[in-house]
């Protein structure tokens, strides 16, 4: 096509030396037939040119009329040539284009010439189209002007890949300058190439022009990321390193490569890391808070216990005194020492729940069941005269890496809620495990008066209780602190906790907690 351009542009150049040299023939007195030859053949040349050329073509009259016209531009116009000819040239051009064509007619009628003059056309339909016109004048052997050759280049779908192009790179300037992580734009070998707004009114220092990413600029003994930065280019991959410490800040930083270089963006994370670090010290303020409430709600059942077997030892203390050392006596110390053992072993676990709560480096594998066992032991007497049964459906689970203490006051929280639903009349609690879907599975239920629907989604809000309204039915005020501290611990485990509820009918909660599939084999029980 470029080819074709060039011709038509010799074309162009070489019309008015047709006639120059056809009249110059006819002035020095050639013969006519010779003339006549010459004359012809550039006639024949000329009249090719325009009904082949691939551009729109027209011939406009000193006037500015049109006096032809070729069949490319016609079918782009969508005109027929009787409709064009003898009409202004007017009839062709866009509005905004009028007057500069009134000054190209101008400037044509002059030099004799136009080149490449940027101009908007319109179609019969109203369809505008961009064309570049050239122009040239042909003259009589008076060097009378008798017209122009005008040619329209169409650059139509160039301008619009050229305003779409400028639109994209306008609209990711925008992006770059207006995001809100600092950002900075380097070349293939890491050097900085700009920086954005965010990154000049961070107060940070802000890399020079041409500094080398993380060597003339946060090089390695701040961040050691330039190898990164490369490999990311080299690779034209994109990668992102979410917690990175730089001075006393850490930052969120991504590597999205591009073509000619890298865009780096980096997030102050600072804040989010000191909030996370606060909510985790509440969050353990909340769990040995309500690992009080709980020690407190059973305090009344456990004294019940420990005067239960005091008196029993008492009792066969006081029998071992008053005989001699017979088998009864010996029986009698038996007894005394297994009694001794059942309140060593009521103490530990209270000791259990009173601990500070340990970090997630103290999780141990432990064995769930045994786990919840520890939580019925201290409250299963007490339930027992509460008329509320306790039924068991412990599956065969594999040991889980949890922390202990942590976990035992969620089934604890849970059992609570459980054995408060089920007051004055009592009911039946049951408690199921089993392994389902790479999780262990806690399902805990009673047959108490149910949770309303609309309070189903409350539940594990911090402060939301529904024993302040409930008090006749409740040993104990509630915080409003235990389902939501269970539902944080359960969630820190990378597990889920569930409600399901129907009124007058129970209530039923589900706790899963993943198993490691690293572990899965070496954890199991033995079989």
């Amino acid at each position: 096509m470029k080819d074709k351009y060039r011709t038509n542009d010799r074309l162009l150049e070489e019309l008015p030396e047709f006639h120059y040299r056809t009249n110059e023939s006819e002035k020095s007195g050639t013969k006519r037939k010779e003339a006549e030859e010459k004359l012809w053949e550039n006639e024949e040349r000329f009249k090719n040119f325009f009904k082949n050329n691939p551009e729109y073509c027209y011939m406009i009259s000193p006037e500015g009329l049109i006096l032809d016209v070729n069949n490319v531009a016609l079918k782009a116009l969508g005109y027929k040539k009787e409709e064009l000819v003898g009409k202004s040239m007017n009839m062709v051009y866009a509005p905004e284009s009028l007057s500069k064509m009134r000054e190209n007619f101008t400037k044509w009628k002059k030099t004799g010439e136009l080149k490449d003059e940027e101009m908007v056309i319109i179609t019969k339909h109203g369809n505008s189209h961009v064309v570049l016109l050239s122009a040239t004048a042909l003259q009589d052997k008076d060097g009378k002007l008798l017209s122009s050759v005008s040619v329209h280049k169409d650059i139509t779908k160039r301008k619009l890949a050229e305003e779409e192009l400028r639109e994209k790179e306008e609209f990711n300037f925008a992006l770059f300058q207006h995001n809100p992580g600092q950002t900075i734009a380097v070349d293939q070998e890491g050097r900085v190439v700009k920086t954005n707004m965010a990154k000049r009114k961070s107060g940070d220092r802000v890399p020079n022009i041409g500094d080398v990413m993380y060597k003339d600029y946060a090089g390695r003994h701040e961040i050691d990321m330039y190898s990164e930065l490369m490999e990311c280019i080299k690779s034209a991959k994109t990668k992102t390193f979410p917690e990175l410490k730089y001075n006393d800040k850490f930052l969120n930083i991504s590597i999205a490569s591009f073509p000619k270089g890298a865009i780096i963006t980096s997030q102050d994370i600072t804040e989010q890391k000191r909030a996370e670090k606060e909510k985790e010290r509440l969050q353990a303020q909340l769990i040995q808070s309500e690992k009080m409430a709980g020690i407190g709600t059973m305090a009344s059942g456990i004294a019940h216990e420990f005067n239960n077997l005091l008196h029993i030892m008492r009792g066969h203390a006081e029998f071992a005194q008053s005989t001699k050392k017979t088998k009864d006596v010996e029986e009698a110390l038996d007894v005394v020492l297994k009694t001794s053992d059942e309140v060593a072993k009521i103490v530990g676990n209270l000791l259990t729940f009173a601990r500070e709560a340990p970090s997630k480096k103290e999780r141990e594998t432990v064995d769930i069941n045994e786990s919840i066992e520890g939580v019925l032991s201290l409250m299963e007497e007490h339930l027992r005269k509460q008329n509320i049964e306790i039924v068991r459906k412990y599956g065969k689970t594999p040991r889980i890496e949890m922390n202990k203490g942590e976990m035992q006051q969620v089934f604890l929280n849970i059992v609570n809620n459980a054995r408060d639903s089920m007051l004055p009349k009592g009911g039946k609690l049951e408690i199921e495990t089993k392994r389902l879907n790479g999780n262990i599975e806690v399902s805990i239920s009673d047959t108490g008066k149910g949770i309303e629907k609309e309070n189903l989604g409350k539940l594990f809000e911090p402060f939301y209780t529904t024993k302040r309204t409930e008090g006749e039915n409740s040993e104990f005020p509630g915080t409003g602190l235990g389902l939501s501290v269970s539902y944080g611990i359960v969630k820190r485990h990378g597990g889920t906790i569930e409600v399901k509820s129907k009124m007058n009918k129970g209530t039923t909660f589900i706790v899963k907690l993943p198993l490691k599939k690293q572990r899965r084999k070496s954890l199991h029980n033995n079989k």
